[in-house]
């Protein structure tokens, strides 16, 4: 997507998807936003809710580091 808003929100999430605390709640908060707006605003630009972004992110980043380090999906 183009959307400058959906841009920043994935930088966001790019940048604190390893931090087990990382939340909706948190990704809320860093853009100054109630959970209910940035609910809104995600679904204005996408079909995802917040939770799928930052759990994509994470499954992305996990299936990246399977396919090219020695770790296994407990590591």
């Amino acid at each position: 997507l183009k959307d400058p808003f959906f841009k920043g929100i994935m930088a966001i999430v790019e940048t604190g998807y390893t931090d087990p605390t990382f939340s909706v709640e948190t990704l809320a908060k860093t853009l100054h936003l109630s959970v209910s707006q940035l609910q809104r605003k995600i679904s204005a630009v996408t079909e995802l809710t917040p939770l799928q972004i930052i759990r994509g992110v994470r499954l992305e980043h996990a299936k990246e580091l399977l396919r090219t380090t020695h770790l296994n999906v407990s590591e």
